[in-house]
C-alpha cells in the first residue's frame, strides 16, 4: 500500500505541476521568456500552438483537414 500512495502523490503532483506551467504560459505575455499560445486556423479546421521557452521556440499545427496540411507542407518544400 505505502507503493500506491507515493505512487498517487506523485502523479497528483505532476498534474499540479502540469497546471501551474500551462497556467503561467497562457497568460504570459508574448515576449516573456516562458508563452505558450494557441491560434485558430479557421479555413484550415485546425490549430497552431506554439510554444517558447528562453531562445527555444516550437511549434506544432493539426489540421481536421489533412490534404490542406500536405499541401502546406509540399509548397514549403517540406516533405510529407
Amino acid at each position: 500500500m505505502p507503493a500506491r500512495q507515493s505512487l498517487i502523490k506523485s502523479f497528483v503532483a505532476a498534474i499540479v505541476i502540469a497546471v501551474a506551467c500551462l497556467t503561467v504560459g497562457f497568460t504570459a505575455e508574448a515576449d516573456s521568456p516562458f508563452s505558450i499560445s494557441i491560434h485558430t486556423a479557421f479555413l484550415q479546421l485546425g490549430i497552431d500552438l506554439d510554444v517558447k521557452l528562453g531562445s527555444l521556440h516550437l511549434h506544432a499545427s493539426w489540421s481536421a483537414l489533412p490534404a490542406i496540411d500536405r499541401l502546406a507542407n509540399q509548397t514549403a518544400g517540406g516533405r510529407f
